[in-house]
């Protein structure tokens, strides 16, 4: 320990000392060193004294010195290292074993060297170090006081002690007296002008209205004259006020450098029963009076202290338990992480199965601010818009009355504007001539063996497949928009069921399993597709009755048209039906001589009928095949029960394991949370007749 004025001999015998036995600063003084012992003052500072004054010798430690002194039936004097809990395994464990036993602290010096050499403190060193160095003693006539000496301030540099040495031993002390609950032993020397002590400087910028400041001038009897009365002011509170107070001690004991502390006692009282102290309160002056109160000042801020400690032990509790429920289960197994895992395919089916249902009871589906959580009707809705889009602008040649029939364009009466509306290009429009005319040169080109006047099957087909070129592409378009409707849905989701706690796992969900699985679902999709509209890009096959009916339909309506065009000729105002109208009627039926314009009025009608049956199917088809099977029962098979029952030991780990940082945050808060409700329950049962306990649970 450096030494500020001189070495004494301070045997454990105290004489003179029973006032300040108080049982109950014992108690509250034992409590707090077992709790400091657990390290918790890491995390909650306690009420403590701390020295603080100039050194003389430029001497400085990296460390703090503690002396905790307790009334024991023996004398006992140990020497432990409280080491930093930041230092490595290790080294924590050499250093906890570090014990040194003494009959007197005359030897302390020599502990101390050792206790440096252990500590790692080499030659030239700068850096702080949190480890303390711990004196317990123990005695018959010991006072319940603990005292934290840190290095003293070093003023200047010199020769022998740097700069680097200076700025440490101001920033070790500034760590140690800034606390509020830290009381503050302010060391300062009569023979040194108050303007050129540090001490006073620093103990103002973290205590500047001195509530803990208790100022203690040493050796008073090395000055005389008008220093001595500049002191006296100062002990007045004249020059700075400390809401404490001062105290006098002297140095020199008739120079005997062994005095113990009885005659240290006799020689303070006599030399403090000089009229100069007159001014001066009895309880200000001496060794024996500063121990004493030391010891009230110290009793008096533990039990205000005591109802605080248990505010800040149940607050620190329950925020480091907030976080831990925030971390979420531990991950540290593959038991623990298998389980993790089910709960998320639980939480993650659950979720898709409801989705995909269209049943939206959940609270996941409520928020109005995320639609797209509503799975099923998003895909309904393009599924009607898809629909909608290929009955109007599904084939590549619009041909009057028989193709692409209705309209995307923006609505007039409000409604939602076709999903596809925007990406479907102007067709090639035709009238029905025109249409003939083509279908008249394409069975010209590619006639076969079949009668004059009747259907080429393969004109059909080559017209066909003309008409259904633009399917895929279409199609393409809205296997992307529910894909990507369904990977939005799958991501949010998958974040929900993991919770806000594990992000990392959700973002490994999303890396490992859900991109790849959702990229082999949209490839599987394009390849189902593209297989049906291979299907439609050979001969033209339908069994459904419809097209026998719409092709007799078309066949009428072009009928009727020709019956009525020749009527509206023959008779301007047609009123009755008589015969010989109906020799125009029959007349109008068997008006075609030119056997190549019949047969491209046959086929054009059964390339409509066709045309329009099998778009039906391939609509269905796509919805049901490609939508609904090969990507929406897909999607709820991603993190199913099946799948988590056959993930590795390896895959588990990649997927939800947790991060280094991760697991020692959850070390550091379990630990914490076991501080806290060690506090609490060393309060509240071996200190509840202190103070007025609060009914916080354990």
């Amino acid at each position: 320990m450096p030494k500020r004025e001189r070495d004494q001999n301070v045997s454990t015998d105290t004489t003179g000392l029973d006032s300040l036995k108080h049982d109950d600063t014992q108690a509250i003084l034992d409590v707090l060193d077992r709790l400091r012992q657990e390290g918790i003052e890491e995390d909650v500072s306690f009420p403590r004294l701390v020295v603080d004054g100039d050194t003389g010798d430029g001497f400085v430690t990296r460390f703090v010195v503690e002396v905790a002194m307790r009334p024991a039936a023996e004398s006992e004097i140990n020497i432990t290292i409280r080491p930093d809990p930041n230092r490595e395994e290790v080294q924590l464990q050499k250093l906890r074993g570090f014990r040194k036993g003494l009959t007197s602290l005359l030897d302390y010096i020599g502990v101390h060297e050792e206790a440096v050499e252990a500590l790692g403190v080499k030659d030239g060193q700068t850096s702080l170090l949190r480890d303390v160095l711990h004196i317990d003693i123990k005695g018959p006539d010991c006072a319940p006081l603990t005292i934290l000496d840190t290095p003293g301030l070093i003023q200047a540099t010199s020769k022998s002690v740097k700069k680097e040495d200076m700025l440490t031993s101001h920033e070790l002390v500034k760590l140690y007296i800034s606390d509020e609950r830290t009381l503050i032993l302010a060391i300062i020397s009569a023979t040194n002008d108050l303007v050129n002590q540090n001490v006073t400087e620093k103990t103002r910028e973290v205590d500047p209205e001195g509530k803990r400041t208790l100022g203690v001038i040493t050796k008073a009897d090395a000055v005389t004259g008008k220093r001595e009365e500049a002191w006296m002011q100062v002990a007045l509170n004249q020059e700075i006020n400390l809401q404490l107070g001062w105290h006098i001690l002297v140095n020199k004991i008739e120079n005997d450098e062994d005095a113990i502390l009885g005659e240290i006692s006799r020689a303070e009282a006599k030399f403090f029963k000089s009229k100069r102290f007159a001014n001066i309160k009895t309880e200000q002056l001496g060794l024996s009076a500063l121990r004493e109160r030391l010891s009230k000042i110290l009793h008096d801020s533990l039990v205000e202290a005591l109802p605080q400690l248990e505010e800040q032990f149940e607050t620190k509790r329950e925020q480091a338990q907030t976080k831990l429920d925030h971390l979420g289960t531990a991950r540290c197994d593959p038991q623990s992480q298998r389980l993790f895992i089910s709960n998320i395919s639980t939480a993650f089916q659950g979720g898709i199965s409801s989705a995909v249902a269209g049943s939206y009871i959940d609270p996941f589906f409520a928020s109005d601010a995320k639609p797209h959580r509503k799975l099923r009707a998003d895909i309904e809705a393009l599924n009607l818009d898809y629909a909608e889009a290929m009955r109007a602008h599904g084939a590549s040649i619009t041909i009057e009355g028989v193709t692409n029939k209705g309209d995307l364009g923006q609505k007039t009466d409000g409604a939602k504007t076709n999903a596809y509306a925007d990406g479907v290009d102007k067709r090639r429009a035709l009238d029905r001539q025109q249409a003939l005319n083509w279908i008249e040169a394409e069975s010209k080109s590619s006639r076969g063996q079949e009668l004059p006047g009747t259907v080429n099957p393969q004109t059909v087909a080559l017209i066909f497949r003309q008409l259904s070129t633009s399917w895929e592409a279409l199609s393409q378009r809205h296997l992307s928009r529910v894909y990507w409707a369904c990977y939005r849905f799958t991501t949010d989701l998958i974040g929900h069921s993991v919770g806000e706690h594990a992000r990392d796992v959700g973002r490994r969900f999303l890396q490992l399993r859900l991109s790849p699985k959702l990229d082999r679902v949209r490839r599987e999709a394009m390849a189902c597709l593209h297989s049906l509209a291979n299907d439609e890009r050979k001969h033209p096959k339908t069994y459904n009755p419809l097209f026998v009916v719409l092709s007799e339909k078309y066949r009428t309506q072009r009928t009727m048209k020709l019956v009525n065009e020749h009527v509206a000729r023959q008779n301007e105002a047609f009123h009755g039906y008589h015969s010989e109208d109906a020799r125009h009627i029959e007349a109008a039926k068997t008006k075609y001589t030119d056997m190549d314009r019949y047969a491209a009025e046959q086929t054009l009608d059964q390339v409509g009928a066709c045309y329009n049956c099998v778009l039906y199917f391939f609509i269905d088809a796509v919805i049901k095949q490609v939508i609904e099977r090969s990507i929406v029962d897909q999607i709820t098979q991603i993190v199913s029960p099946a799948w988590v029952s056959g993930l590795s030991e390896a895959d588990m780990d990649l997927l939800v394991a947790e991060k280094e940082s991760v697991k020692k945050e959850r070390e550091r808060l379990e630990r914490l949370v076991q501080k806290m409700t060690m506090g609490l329950k060393s309060l509240k049962e071996d200190l509840a007749g202190y103070y007025e306990s609060s009914d916080v649970a354990l």
